[in-house]
């Protein structure tokens, strides 16, 4: 009993053949990736600037049920998985096939300081993104393990993650994130955990196609994380700005970037997001700069009201800061409950 290989034409794909469905298992499947992953797996080779032979793009394996059934990508290892937790019943093989698969790419493509994706909107068919979009998206697994299985899967995850060109960002690659941002909020490593989720966030926060997280789709995530910094972790809007100006990515000082973050919290107040920039920076606001004027006029025109009403009339956050006696505070500002409004502390 085996798995055997066959490229399809025109080459984009990989098709991978069990001779019995008891051969769909997830060593199996790894075993197999990994002994064509630098051979038939591999699409697109490449030079780069300095000369070195570099993989650009991989084959999208696809596994073959039968003449007509086939699964690739996210729902391929969702199938695989499924099929070990739920048939076998065998968590620890899960496990350990999967971390082999991982660190062998990670290790295979950290030299050339990316990971080679198919150029895929939706995400469905990178390897290490589908892998992780399964473990990550089914409540049977990521939400079950236990916490020295969670820490693993989250350090792999972050490891491959930071290679991650995101420009290839898509929706799964969002839920993931939220996963392991929300697992390192809570994680009881503490200090270290908490490093970890600032950078992360920072990281997602300004990089990518969907970063700085787009108004229309992603305020709530974006809202809710620098909330829960501000009244659980004491960590208000100018501290996480420094962190991330200092240790995740400087390039993003100028007040289009600064007030695009402030605005997740201030919302439909673009006086106060301005005072908070001139305060933070120091710099008086140019009205010249067609991107911060497009903040204030067009942004948050649209969703201020959206952003208001998560921040300030969530009877999730009014319990934690009416009966908690915490504050709502920006680093700049204090929110008066009250009043509705944004006082300045300065």
């Amino acid at each position: 009993m085996a798995i055997n290989h066959k490229i399809e034409e025109p080459g984009y794909y990989i098709e991978l053949y069990p001779e019995s469905l008891a051969d769909v298992t997830a060593p199996a499947v790894v075993e197999k990736i990994l002994s064509i992953l630098d051979s038939d797996l591999v699409y697109e080779r490449d030079t780069d600037q300095s000369g070195r032979e570099v993989v650009r793009r991989l084959r999208t394996p696809t596994l073959v049920l039968n003449d007509s059934a086939g699964l690739s990508g996210y729902s391929m290892w969702r199938f695989i998985f499924n099929v070990v937790v739920e048939v076998y019943g065998d968590a620890n093989v899960l496990r350990k096939s999967i971390f082999t698969l991982l660190d062998a790419l990670y290790d295979r493509y950290r030299e050339q300081g990316f990971f080679p994706n198919y150029d895929d909107a939706h995400g469905e068919f990178d390897i290490s993104t589908s892998v992780f979009a399964a473990l990550f998206n089914e409540d049977t697994y990521f939400r079950n393990w236990g916490d020295e299985t969670k820490a693993a899967i989250s350090d792999s995850f972050e490891k491959h993650f930071w290679m991650w060109d995101l420009d290839f960002e898509h929706e799964r690659t969002n839920r993931m994130v939220e996963g392991v941002l929300t697992y390192y909020f809570y994680d009881k490593r503490s200090q270290q955990s908490l490093d970890r989720y600032l950078r992360l966030l920072a990281h997602k926060t300004f990089n990518g196609q969907n970063g700085p997280y787009s108004y229309k789709e992603f305020y709530g995530p974006l809202t809710k994380h620098l909330l829960n910094l501000c009244l659980i972790k004491g960590i208000n809007l100018t501290d996480f700005l420094d962190f991330t100006l200092k240790n995740v990515d400087e390039m993003y000082t100028d007040q289009y970037y600064i007030m695009l973050i402030a605005a997740h919290i201030y919302g439909n107040s673009p006086e106060v997001i301005i005072e908070f920039y001139e305060v933070y920076s120091g710099k008086k606001y140019d009205s010249s700069d067609s991107n911060a004027e497009m903040i204030l006029r067009n942004n948050i025109e649209k969703i201020g009201g959206q952003v208001d009403l998560l921040t300030y009339r969530s009877s999730e956050y009014r319990w934690l800061i009416r009966d908690s006696g915490k504050t709502l505070s920006t680093g700049v500002h204090e929110y008066d409950w009250d009043a509705r409004i944004w006082k300045c502390v300065g």
